[in-house]
């Protein structure tokens, strides 16, 4: 689990279109992968990287919607 705060538009932006979903019956809100993969890439660090490459892999993340979100955040 990681708590992010909207230090950013790109992170705020993620905030505002998180999804909520129930996690062992707990009302919760989670981002999107793809906003998640655009900040991991905002970032810039290897860790980030990787975690990225393995959303791709898995087709956890629709490609269009991760240029969509890093294009429109910056």
């Amino acid at each position: 689990v990681q708590i992010l705060n909207a230090y950013n538009r790109l992170v705020a932006g993620a905030l505002e279109r998180a999804v909520d979903v129930h996690f062992d019956g707990i009302p919760t809100r989670v981002m999107r992968a793809e906003h998640l993969c655009a900040i991991c890439l905002d970032t810039g660090r290897t860790k980030d990287f990787l975690r990225v490459a393995l959303f791709i892999e898995q087709d956890a993340v629709d490609r269009q919607a991760l240029l969509d979100v890093s294009t429109f955040q910056k």
